[in-house]
């Protein structure tokens, strides 16, 4: 079930693993585009912004694989982040979004934890997989990986059924139907009080983010 808590909303299926702490912003923490502003959430969430890893966002399906080297670093190319952890020290992971899907991906047996956007072109390109694909290549079985659709917008609103086509894509890779989490009312398009929408145009565009890290 995913559920709003002081205007941020979680999981319930990666609000039970220890030490991972995740989310998506609303209008409310201001547009995620704004480096300030996100430097503002992270420190109302005791996160250093020093722990943030995020990537440049090309509508492409290519996945960088984090290493602790990479925590402050914008990571070109690509929209997809995966980390598997090896230490103790926190690393926190982001995607930002205008009406694309935010994808949080979380192993807790293999304790590795991702992040992707997938618009439509990263949608028909099935980046979903690939970040599936990604996770076994670092030992992660499909039954134990968990996964999170933050608010993007809906079918009534565009021509394109993200929800639908990745949802396919996930159970062709057999990720468990009950290890999916997500709520389709939430359309950043429809739902303009809380959301930013790229094709809603009567407002200045911004964009909300969804975050997955580990605390120390």
């Amino acid at each position: 079930m995913i559920q709003k808590t002081n205007n941020i909303y979680s999981s319930s299926l990666l609000e039970q693993l220890p030490h991972v702490v995740h989310g998506f912003t609303t209008k409310q923490q201001g547009n995620m585009q704004n480096e300030l502003k996100r430097k503002e959430f992270f420190t109302s969430i005791g996160v250093a912004y020093n722990d943030v890893v995020l990537q440049e966002q090309v509508h492409g399906i290519a996945i960088h694989v984090v290493s602790p080297r990479d925590r402050g670093k914008t990571i070109p190319g690509v929209d997809g982040l995966v980390y598997q952890k090896k230490e103790d020290a926190p690393i926190f992971l982001c995607v930002h979004v205008g009406d694309c899907v935010p994808l949080l991906f979380a192993d807790p047996i293999n304790k590795t934890i991702g992040i992707a956007h997938s618009g439509w072109r990263g949608t028909e390109k099935h980046i979903a997989k690939e970040m599936v694909k990604t996770f076994q290549t670092l030992g992660s079985s499909p039954d134990d990986i968990v996964i999170a659709f933050g608010p993007f917008i809906c079918r009534d609103c565009y021509s394109v059924d993200l929800w639908n086509a990745i949802s396919i894509d996930l159970q062709e890779k057999m990720i468990q139907k009950n290890h999916i989490d997500y709520d389709k009312t939430l359309c950043t398009y429809e739902k303009k009080e809380l959301f930013y929408s790229w094709r809603r145009k009567d407002e200045p565009f911004g964009e909300i983010m969804g975050y997955i890290g580990y605390s120390a």
